[in-house]
């Protein structure tokens, strides 16, 4: 079985002991899971508001991307953590597993913008716009309106995300060859850097403002959970589980009551702490065995890709079938839409995603395995 710990579901969820870590940590597949299927949630209930049924679902959930950049950072750490790997296979690493789905998904929505524009909301076919998100590069968005979150987001609008994934992975691959202590304070310098020049472009109004987002610390908050506080997770199952749950619980519902603080203290701080309860329980030995969490953890990256796709297609069936006025449309609407979005993620996990992993894509260095890895599949 692949286990995977990041949005891009690529690094596996093994360490090793050195790091004063246990051999599974199954419950950062739980919390991918529930990433994932938070975000499933948000979309379905902004599409709801589309369907005119005088039901208003709560529109939370976005919290989700906020866990898998926390949990980035801390696997990025820990699984190159004393070890030697060179900048260029750790980014041909990252490039082999997150291109291949990425890829494949954007050219197939990109076509369907060409062939039938009619069905997309959230994306109008232009070539420049398809390139740039082929090369993670953020790029307006022609239907989408400027201002707006979603006016620099890439063909697939969820892949934002993987704009800034790659982005930290590629600054993150300039700080290897340093020693871990400098490279903490490196990796700090560059990504405030990154931060301060997106404020600058959001003055110039280019596309450098994409950056300005404090979301980008909590790539950071991981790093420094996975580099100082590891050994300072000590703290009882009841504490752990309750950190855990109220951590969850303040990611689904802190936007409500604290609209205006910066985005890595709204919801970066809740998912760092959910984060080290998760790893304190599993140090602890106190974490159930959950196949089906572990199961939707590992096709996470699909589940994310993919859910948009699923969601335009539930919405033309409703309108097809004439009861998008149906009161009751609404939660019966949501929830298909988090059943029909975890079965083609899993679908599309074991049928597509695994087979393109295994592609050799030619970048150097991709057969030989890193200290504190084990096998992909």
């Amino acid at each position: 079985m692949q286990n995977n710990s990041s949005i891009d579901g690529d690094v596996p969820n093994t360490f090793d002991r050195s790091n004063s870590l246990p051999r599974q940590l199954r419950s950062l597949q739980w919390l991918r899971a529930i990433g994932a299927m938070s975000v499933v949630y948000f979309h379905a209930a902004i599409q709801v508001r589309h369907l005119k049924v005088g039901v208003v679902a709560p529109v939370i959930g976005e919290t989700g991307v906020d866990i898998f950049f926390v949990l980035s950072g801390f696997i990025m750490w820990v699984t190159t953590q004393n070890s030697h790997v060179s900048p260029r296979k750790f980014f041909a690493r990252r490039i082999q597993r997150i291109v291949p789905l990425y890829w494949l998904l954007t050219i197939a929505v990109a076509l369907c913008a060409i062939a039938m524009p009619h069905l997309l909301r959230s994306t109008r076919f232009d070539a420049l716009h398809v390139l740039a998100s082929l090369s993670f590069i953020p790029w307006p968005n022609l239907a989408a309106v400027p201002g707006t979150s979603t006016y620099l987001s890439p063909i697939i609008v969820p892949g934002w995300t993987l704009n800034l994934e790659m982005t930290f992975y590629l600054l993150y691959a300039c700080c290897l060859p340093l020693r871990e202590g400098r490279r903490v304070a490196s990796i700090t310098i560059l990504i405030t850097a990154l931060y301060v020049a997106g404020l600058v472009g959001a003055r110039n109004h280019s596309i450098a403002s994409f950056y300005g987002n404090s979301i980008i610390f909590e790539f950071l908050m991981g790093i420094l959970l996975g580099a100082y506080l590891i050994p300072f997770l000590r703290f009882s199952k009841a504490l752990a589980w309750a950190l855990l749950a109220i951590s969850i619980v303040t990611l689904a519902f802190i936007e409500s009551a604290a609209p205006d603080l910066p985005r890595a203290l709204k919801f970066g701080c809740p998912a760092f702490i959910a984060i080290a309860a998760a790893v304190n329980l599993e140090r602890r030995s106190a974490v159930p065995d959950l196949p089906a969490l572990v199961k939707l953890g590992d096709a996470s990256y699909s589940i994310y890709l993919s859910h948009i796709i699923v969601l335009a297609g539930l919405r033309m069936a409703v309108r097809f079938l004439g009861i998008d006025g149906s009161p009751g449309t609404a939660y019966v609407f949501i929830a298909i839409a988090l059943l029909a979005s975890a079965i083609v993620g899993l679908l599309i996990h074991e049928y597509i995603e695994k087979p393109l992993s295994r592609i050799k894509l030619g970048l150097g260095g991709l057969n030989n395995k890193p200290r504190n890895t084990t096998p992909q599949h």
